[in-house]
């Protein structure tokens, strides 16, 4: 029996599916009377990527019941893709996951994908360090870095840093010692907020942060927590303001220098 979970605009929905196929091909969407949890954790498990949707969000959801399920995200993404300004809705049942578009409907087989306990996680790890920043302002940044062929990359340092004047970011080619230092600080207008309580500095995989950072499309604004202790870096594009946030989230360990 097919049940309707939500309905959204093509925009979002795609924006959404793109933000999860950055981290896995796959994920796992649990339903529930909270809204919609779609999460998925990168093969190598050094990232993670969730979307949160809260019934208030979504229109016309009534979500009274649990269920959790797989389903492969890029195909899904291939799909819908061209369908960004038409109305999307989604249905569910024993078999499939299945997208409406108009006269159009496409069908996913439900898989059997193992799900990460991400309220495990925020449950244990303090990310109560944070700044918001503007996204375009972090755009730059990485088409900045864009810009270097990937073998440049080898060998090269991302660091990401918080303390009482903000966010600082540096990229550090260490074969021939370029230097490129961005700042984020109280002077500075692309800096909205910060909530920084210990400062704390990391390093991180730059192709992670080339596919996780500075998404404009996703949200006007990016807000960056960094913990102290695991030094796990959390970034999360709030898809609007309202008091139940449905937001898109990044998780990334730490890189290990050899």
């Amino acid at each position: 029996m097919e049940k309707d979970l939500f309905r959204l605009d093509g925009k979002t929905l795609n924006n959404i599916l793109k933000a999860i196929k950055e981290i896995n091909d796959t994920a796992v969407m649990k339903i529930s009377p909270d809204g919609i949890d779609i999460n998925t954790l990168a093969e190598r498990k050094d990232a993670l990527a969730r979307v949160f949707l809260p019934n208030i969000y979504l229109n016309g959801a009534c979500l009274d019941y649990k269920k959790e399920f797989g389903f492969d995200v890029k195909a899904a993404y291939d799909a819908l893709k061209s369908f960004n300004k038409t109305d999307i809705t989604v249905l569910l049942d024993d078999k499939a996951l299945i997208f409406q578009v108009n006269s159009f409907r496409l069908e996913f087989p439900i898989l059997e994908v193992e799900s990460f306990p991400i309220e495990k996680l925020e449950g244990s790890v303090n990310f109560d360090n944070y700044v918001t920043v503007e996204s375009k302002a972090l755009n730059q940044v990485i088409s900045i870095l864009k810009q270097r062929k990937a073998k440049d990359y080898y060998g090269s340092r991302f660091t990401m840093s918080l303390s009482e004047k903000g966010l600082e970011i540096v990229f550090v080619n260490t074969d021939t010692q370029e230097k490129l230092n961005f700042n984020f600080i109280d002077y500075d207008s692309h800096l909205i907020a910060k909530n920084v309580k210990e400062a704390v500095s990391s390093s991180y995989s730059i192709e992670r942060i080339l596919k996780i950072l500075g998404r404009k499309e996703f949200s006007e604004f990016t807000r960056i927590h960094i913990s102290p202790k695991e030094q796990i870096l959390k970034v999360v594009y709030p898809l609007d303001f309202s008091y139940t946030t449905p937001e898109i989230v990044y998780y990334l360990a730490r890189q290990v220098q050899e």
